[in-house]
């Protein structure tokens, strides 16, 4: 399934952080934020979306399959929606308080953007599975809102130098960027051949847009842009010894061969502030959002429902 899909389908149930804190129910509310209330209803309702997508991708038995002892998808699902509606509260609050909106034109565009060209099979797939276009929009509405909301938090916040010459310090070889091309090849004898054809002077990208069997790539002559190392642990051990310019051996990985050329890294300081800043300042919110849980006063009634 298209990797947008799989992003839309799951939207931003990854951001849900533990909130818990139960107390005696009140009829019909399965939480409260802050004195706002989160019904029962609103609950039923994202879970059994977020349900009906787990099923399409997966098969209905998974559900009751054991992720860890004693606890199924199913049962975490449910105890992570409600934890994600808790925090989309806590953070709806703030946006509002930070003067924050969002226009219709706004969340028509971020959809546009999110969905792009796969919008009718897009469609086809909650038609299926009987989620509205409305539905799609609502959570669509909530992802941007958190978006927003850190994007304004980003624009609030200095790091200080320090930090910045700390964290270069402290992590430099987890920050290099290697620009890669590469060739892939499934046959290893066919690899070898290639690999004496570039030794021999043809250009490895030329050689990779015609012989490449990765698609994508191979357009671009081989080019895959920046990557860190951990994005494929059978190039990394290689990477790290390549200059720039220079070409490896064939590399043999699980689904084939590979070759692959250095063409530029970054590793300096200010080549790299940029990336350090943005992780400084990811860092920095998920501290604030954590403030603001900690500061909230949240009746969690999920005891009682389940």
């Amino acid at each position: 399934m298209n990797n947008n899909i799989k992003r839309i389908l799951f939207l931003s149930l990854s951001l849900a952080i533990l909130l818990t804190g139960c107390a005696s129910n009140k009829k019909g509310i399965i939480a409260v934020v802050n004195g706002e209330e989160i019904t029962i209803e609103e609950y039923n309702k994202e879970l059994e979306i977020y349900k009906a997508f787990f099923v399409h991708q997966n098969v209905k038995e998974f559900l009751y399959e054991e992720v860890e002892p004693g606890k199924t998808y199913e049962s975490k699902l449910k105890r992570d929606v409600l934890d994600k509606l808790i925090l989309e509260k806590i953070i709806e609050q703030d946006f509002i308080k930070s003067g924050l909106v969002i226009t219709d034109d706004e969340l028509a565009e971020y959809i546009d953007e999110m969905i792009g060209d796969v919008k009718e099979e897009f469609i086809e797939v909650i038609d299926e599975i009987g989620v509205s276009w409305q539905e799609i929009e609502r959570l669509e509405k909530n992802e941007l809102m958190i978006n927003k909301h850190k994007a304004h938090y980003f624009e609030t916040i200095e790091i200080e130098e320090k930090l910045i010459d700390d964290y270069y310090r402290n992590y430099k070889d987890m920050l290099i960027k290697y620009r890669i091309s590469e060739i892939f090849l499934e046959d290893e004898q066919k690899a070898f051949e290639v690999l004496n054809r570039i030794k021999n002077g043809e250009s490895f990208e030329k050689v990779a847009e015609i012989e490449s069997e990765n698609s994508i790539s191979a357009i671009h002559g081989g080019d895959i842009g920046f990557v860190r190392g951990g994005i494929n642990p059978f190039f990394d051990d290689y990477i790290k010894k390549l200059e720039i310019g220079e070409i490896s051996d064939v590399i043999k990985a699980p689904n084939g061969y590979y070759i692959i050329k250095l063409t530029d890294k970054l590793e300096t300081l200010e080549e790299l502030r940029e990336d350090i800043v943005q992780e400084l300042k990811k860092e920095s919110y998920i501290a604030y959002v954590t403030m603001l849980k900690d500061e909230s006063k949240i009746k969690d009634y999920y005891d009682y429902f389940n």
